[in-house]
């Protein structure tokens, strides 16, 4: 049963092609994952297949053979709030399928705001829908869990991709694989020609001179002009190719991995596994409220890594706050340089600075470097911009690199892979490994904290503990009896024929379940 067909879409922008999509549909059983860099289009087409207005010119068909039930994104600076929004928008959604036979479901970055317990309510919900859904995603570990289908968007077109996530990433590194093979190929090639077009040249050189044991006579009456211009046709013929080849022969992008043994600037007073910050046992609170409690002493040291972990809510946020402007019963090292990022920060409106002349300034990396990570975080075509012209990602963007590139020692990070897409999360993740110094990092993305395998901080029953070991993917993830017990809670929400004494009866089977995962 065919849900949607796209059929020869094209967008346009003042006369540039910004995306063209020659055939998709989407079929029973479709579970698509809508994949690419920020400002691809991935949004926009989104409000089109939703029948939202948009400001650009589009030609070619979307035929909607369904109803839609469509979850947006949310965007709050409120992370609380944030995902507790997103779950009443994610819920909505799924109630308005549950009314309707044939409908669609789309998701827009439906993870962002979620913690991983949320996250894999999700997910446990997504895997017992029976209509299909296409999602706007940048979570590898939601995408290797919750979908059969890829949609890439790359180079202004959509390729489909009908295998999972990890099917598809193992595709695309076979793709470049090949790439730099008939891309070395093509260059043996043409180098090959180059010769061959040298040796003409010469001949082409030699064809007018008289040879020794020819006469004088004899060589004015040979046809040796004929010969010449014979060679000089091959040559050109040659030529011709050499330059076909090589306007034909792109160099595949290459990804190689940042480095970041080239410091500029160092604190010489800090020195490697110097002690850097003390933290004593107290209670963390906010507006007389108690979040939760430190019981034992913490200590970080330079070089340090910390992943601190806990459901939204929890006093995450409220702690780094105050750890950075130091309200803690806390012991700082007096040449510790804190860089310290959050997304709930204003809008820059009156910086006329431009964004090369503000990373320059501030980076301690050479600009080998510093250029690399700001490519990553698609920022280097905005180099000569005004940083109060940038757009909202793209400030988040800048943000994350003048904390990362400046002149610290203690980077503590707030979520900052949210609304960041693959390209850019690799890098950081990439980054991250490397940094030499002190890093406290928040974050719900799953695939990102098993890969940088930080020490963890754990905040659970309103009480800060060390994990006993680093956290990985099974640490992350919740029992599959109890996602399935939430899943069942969900839908008794929405269903209208359940009693309340149910629903408080499947609410306490979560608490306890809860408890005792706890």
């Amino acid at each position: 049963m065919e849900y949607l067909k796209i059929n020869q879409l094209q967008l346009e922008y003042q006369g540039e092609k910004l995306l063209h999509i020659d055939n998709l549909n989407v079929q029973d059983g479709q579970r698509i994952g809508l994949i690419g860099n920020n400002g691809t289009g991935k949004t926009t087409l989104f409000k089109l297949i939703s029948q939202k207005p948009v400001v650009f010119r589009i030609t070619g068909q979307i035929n909607r053979n369904c109803q839609l039930a469509v979850a947006s994104q949310i965007i709050s600076c409120n992370k609380q709030s944030g995902g507790e929004r997103q779950h009443q928008e994610i819920m909505a959604a799924i109630e308005q399928i549950s009314h309707s036979q044939k409908t669609l479901l789309l998701l827009d970055e439906p993870t962002s705001n979620l913690d991983i317990d949320q996250q894999q309510w999700l997910i446990e919900t997504l895997k017992h829908l029976e209509t299909p859904y296409i999602v706007i995603s940048h979570d590898r570990y939601f995408l290797t869990q919750a979908v059969n289908t890829i949609w890439y968007l790359n180079n202004k077109k959509i390729i489909a991709y009908k295998e999972s996530f990890l099917d598809f990433e193992q595709d695309i590194k076979r793709r470049r694989a090949n790439e730099q093979i008939q891309y070395h190929n093509q260059i043996k090639y043409i180098k090959k020609l180059k010769k061959a077009q040298q040796q003409k040249q010469r001949q082409v050189q030699h064809a007018d001179c008289k040879k020794k044991n020819v006469s004088w006579s004899e060589w004015k009456n040979r046809d040796y002009g004929g010969k010449e211009r014979r060679l000089a046709r091959t040559q050109k013929i040659i030529k011709q190719r050499i330059d076909q080849k090589t306007t034909s022969t792109a160099r595949p992008y290459i990804y190689k991995p940042i480095t970041l043994n080239n410091i500029k600037w160092q604190n010489s007073a800090v020195s490697m596994n110097d002690n850097l910050l003390r933290i004593e046992p107290q209670k963390i609170t906010i507006a007389q409220r108690e979040l939760f409690t430190i019981t034992t002493q913490l200590k970080l040291k330079v070089g340090q890594k910390i992943a601190l972990t806990g459901a939204n809510g929890c006093g995450k946020s409220v702690f780094l706050g105050q750890l950075v402007v130091q309200t803690l019963n806390e012991w700082l090292n007096p040449h510790a340089q804190i860089g310290f990022f959050r997304q709930n920060f204003s809008r820059e409106t009156k910086n006329s600075t431009t964004l090369q002349e503000s990373i320059q300034k501030i980076s301690q990396f050479n600009w080998t470097t510093t250029m690399q990570l700001l490519g990553d975080l698609h920022l280097r075509q905005f180099l000569p911009n005004e940083i109060r012209t940038l757009s909202g990602g793209q400030l988040i963007c800048y943000r994350l690199a003048q904390v990362l590139l400046g002149q610290h020692n203690l980077l503590i990070l707030d979520e900052p892979s949210n609304f960041l897409d693959l390209k850019s999360l690799k890098a950081v993740e990439n980054f991250l490994k490397s940094y030499p110094f002190t890093v406290i990092i928040v974050t719900h993305d799953q695939q990102l904290l098993a890969n940088l395998n930080f020490t963890t901080w754990k905040i659970q029953n309103q009480q800060l503990v060390l994990a006993t070991s680093n956290l990985n993917k099974e640490a992350v993830s919740v029992s599959n009896e109890l996602a399935l017990l939430k899943f069942k809670l969900a839908q008794a929400i929405i269903d209208p024929e359940i009693s309340i004494m149910e629903i408080q009866r499947l609410k306490q089977q979560v608490e306890q379940l809860t408890k005792r995962g706890n």
